[in-house]
């Protein structure tokens, strides 16, 4: 005889009232009078499932478009629609992998944190090995990051064809700049502020490709199916739709064109939302930033030795100071203490990384949209490892995550935060960086005191000279 629980009786009882009928439910299908005191209250009480058991049914790809992070998260999981935070700001800048920015985060006093080993090395193209080396410039040709050359680096897990596929630029036919790296020497600001703040040093791009589709997995939940970098003229769902609904105040404070503006639909249905980089400081000043926060650093002047997003040849520098001029007002802001800003890369560059990325979700059902010559193979795998930085009263200080997160992560918290429903099976299924927040106890509730970063003149010359502006 089937036994039905409180909370399965109230549920048909409440669908059958929306409907106008007055619910009965027969004797046999709740329970059976000679049952014991004992047997109806275990009947009766609904046990929600924990996080362990949810977490191996995210694993397992259980989850789709519509889902609720009440229905994804177990029970004895963090909250996060009560969480204390009402303004949570992106800051993604371009193209550079984990080992390439942070890799000796654990030599500057940060032992949990995995940067490659010192032996770390690939092989170039004409057999020669190349070591991992502390770069001297602050500025080097760009990087492949297409669909078949990061294909090529990952190399089925191995990690050992940055450099074969970036060989054949004029400065570097070799392409040993891959295996380039920067210390706190070269960007003393950005490291100060991970090994303050939170950090995670398993998080991944969500596609092994460029910029656009790793982008869309923020503001998506998919790269629907395209491998290349191109805008979408026809309308798909984003979170400017989940934002809209839920009635979630939002902006985009963008220096140049606006990472967003990939959904060319959404864009311009949202001109009013989309404001000029200098507003963002402004409003941060002035308590006036909305509940999501999307800034963009110049996502245009890429070529050149003096962008500001960290896309090479742009100089190192730059970008650590449009990091530090975020932080710097969000910290400053009356609205700190209830902020959280999470600071990450859109992709890796091409630039190495030691760590293979997992197998990911299929976000959905896109047909396959490459072009002539793309490897055609499934959104089935996550790309190269990141930085991911969380700044906030409530991050947990000097503190390493190991949790697998990724770019879908800060969307599906987003979704968490205000009861959004996810968009695709990616960020249904996504980990949240939950972890990386203590709610009780907000350790910064005085921000630290960062030093403002200083420009050396000459790097910042020689990489104008080496790359000018076009």
């Amino acid at each position: 005889m089937v036994k039905w629980n409180w909370l399965q009786r109230t549920m048909v009882a409440l669908s059958l009232a929306s409907c106008g009928t007055t619910p009965t439910i027969s004797e046999d299908a709740t329970s059976d009078a000679s049952d014991t005191a004992a047997a109806d209250v275990a009947t009766d009480t609904a046990v929600a499932p924990t996080e362990t058991t949810l977490a191996v049914q995210r694993e397992a790809c259980a989850f789709g478009p519509g889902a609720l992070a009440a229905t994804t998260f177990g029970s004895d999981a963090p909250d996060l629609s009560k969480a204390p935070i009402d303004t949570i700001v992106v800051l993604m800048m371009e193209n550079r992998s984990y080992d390439h920015l942070l890799g000796h985060l654990k030599a500057f006093g940060q032992p949990d944190a995995e940067g490659a080993p010192d032996d770390a090395s690939n092989v170039d193209g004409k057999g020669k090995s190349v070591a991992w080396f502390h770069f001297d410039d602050y500025c080097f040709d760009d990087t492949t990051h297409q669909w078949n050359q990061v294909h090529a680096q990952f190399n089925g897990g191995k990690m050992d064809g940055f450099c074969t596929a970036n060989g054949g630029s004029s400065l570097d036919p070799d392409g040993h700049r891959a295996m380039g790296y920067y210390t706190d020497a070269d960007i003393p600001f950005f490291y100060q502020l991970a090994s303050t703040y939170a950090i995670g040093d398993r998080f991944f791009c969500d596609a092994l490709g460029a910029t656009d589709m790793n982008r869309l997995f923020l503001y998506a939940g998919s790269a629907f199916g395209r491998t290349y970098n191109a805008i979408f003229g026809d309308p798909h769902r984003s979170i400017m739709d989940l934002l809209d609904e839920a009635k979630v105040e939002w902006k985009v404070y963008n220096e140049s064109v606006p990472g967003l503006g990939i959904l060319v639909d959404g864009y311009t249905s949202h001109l009013d939302r989309f404001v000029p980089l200098a507003d963002f400081a402004k409003d941060a000043a002035a308590g006036k930033l909305p509940q999501v926060v999307f800034v963009d650093p110049d996502l245009l002047e890429q070529a050149q030795g003096g962008c500001d997003d960290f896309h090479p040849p742009g100089n190192v520098q730059l970008g650590e100071k449009f990091v530090f001029d975020v932080v710097d007002a969000v910290q400053k802001s009356p609205q700190w203490a209830h902020t959280a800003l999470f600071v990450t890369f859109d992709e890796h560059g091409g630039q190495f990384d030691h760590v293979p990325p997992p197998k990911a979700c299929v976000p959905d059902d896109s047909a396959f949209d490459g072009k002539k010559g793309d490897l055609e193979v499934p959104f089935d795998n996550y790309g190269v490892r990141v930085p991911f930085i969380v700044v906030s009263p409530y991050a947990r200080k000097h503190f390493v995550s190991h949790k697998r997160l990724s770019n879908a992560s800060i969307l599906r918290f987003i979704e968490a935060r205000f009861g959004m429903p996810a968009l695709s099976k990616r960020d249904a299924n996504s980990h949240v960086p939950a972890e990386f927040f203590d709610f009780a106890k907000p350790e910064f509730a005085t921000p630290p005191a960062f030093a403002a970063t200083t420009l050396n003149q000459a790097k910042a010359d020689a990489c104008v000279k080496a790359f000018p502006h076009k």
